[in-house]
């Protein structure tokens, strides 16, 4: 599998969710998403908030990321489902319409086809984070499901239809929950925390090949100068290039780095890792251009005297959005990440083109 995505939300606020954050959002009320350490799984941190309990009709809260097309997705957060009912999606994949959803019935959790239950498990705890991973391979006649909960089984079932719009490939990931309606139908309130998003495309290096498993996105934000500082300073203290892009949440044009030469780059120095097993660097901007010409963005990396630039790249938009290089291996060699890898690096970006 290769790693598509990943968030605690930590350096986001509620107005992000539709101004950047995700590939699209549908948010009505404004109220009906909220991102805020209430929500959060641990002392410190964020959460987000999908909450249309009580609402009626039109109430929405809809948030999509959009990559390419795969035919084997999954999906893995620390979910707290309160007050749910099958107008609640937990876990899309579309294309189009849904493919195939885990969505939730007040009580259990049950994998969809459009709508359609396929299989529904038992009941589960509704006032407490549980880790759930959802993984689907896409097809008409052969598709397959496995739902965990806390790193156990909790459904699987394959040779079933899991393409609810035909086809063999979904490319959107969506989290949504609508306000009651004339027929009945209840969404409430579900809360998430520590997201990752992965795709059945290759299979990497341990431990990222297959379910994650419960784990936890520090979000880092620089506290030092690095070798490199190409880019030019707007804002933050002078000469402290990183002050300038260490704000939480962003601040948009009142502080930021920005180059208009191919080949610059910065690169920046973070807090120390102290435990745990690393399974990616993501190097996670908000980012935009301001001319009409296509720019190319990678990450950049300064370790033990050798500068590096990863594979992943990005092309800015004119409007500002948070998006994500990630970097499953050292640039440096190829190796897996560590802990002293991480903490001996400085990393940053470079204008590709």
């Amino acid at each position: 599998m290769t790693l598509r995505y990943s968030t605690s939300w930590d350096n986001a606020q509620d107005s992000d969710a539709a101004a950047g954050l995700f590939s699209s959002a549908v948010i009505s009320p404004a109220t009906a998403v909220n991102i805020a350490s209430t929500y959060s799984r641990w002392p410190t941190g964020k959460g987000l908030r999908l909450n249309v309990a009580g609402s009626f009709g039109s109430s929405t809260a809809q948030l999509q990321l959009t990559f390419d097309a795969q035919s084997t997705w999954i999906i893995g957060a620390a979910v707290k489902p309160l007050i749910n009912s099958n107008n609640t999606v937990i876990f899309g994949l579309r294309s189009g319409g849904f493919q195939c959803e885990l969505r939730f019935n007040g009580s259990a959790y049950y994998v969809a086809r459009n709508g359609t239950g396929i299989a529904t498990g038992g009941t589960v705890a509704t006032t407490a984070f549980s880790h759930v991973e959802f993984k689907v391979a896409i097809h008409g006649t052969t598709g397959s499901y496995t739902v965990r909960i806390n790193g156990t089984t909790y459904l699987t079932g394959s040779g079933v239809n899991t393409a609810g719009q035909g086809g063999t490939t979904a490319d959107t990931v969506v989290f949504s929950a609508f306000g009651q309606n004339a027929s009945g139908g209840y969404g409430g309130e579900t809360q998430y925390d520590d997201l990752y998003i992965a795709d059945g495309n290759s299979v990497g290096a341990s431990p990222v090949n297959d379910f994650l498993g419960d784990c936890r996105p520090l979000h880092l934000l620089p506290n030092a100068n690095g070798t490199f500082s190409d880019w030019a300073q707007t804002g933050g203290t002078a000469g402290q290039f990183y002050t300038a892009v260490n704000d939480t949440p962003n601040n948009g044009d009142t502080s930021y780095l920005s180059s208009g030469a191919v080949n610059q780059r910065t690169t920046l120095r973070y807090p120390a890792l102290t435990s745990g097993t690393v399974r990616a660097v993501i190097v996670a901007p908000w980012i935009r251009k301001d001319d009409a010409n296509v720019h190319t963005v990678s990450p950049r990396t300064y370790e033990g005297g050798t500068e590096q630039t990863g594979s992943a790249s990005i092309q800015p938009t004119t409007t500002y959005a948070s998006r994500q290089l990630i970097m499953e291996t050292d640039p440096k060699d190829g190796a897996a990440w560590d802990l002293t890898r991480v903490n001996n690096s400085e990393i940053g970006l470079v204008l590709v083109s």
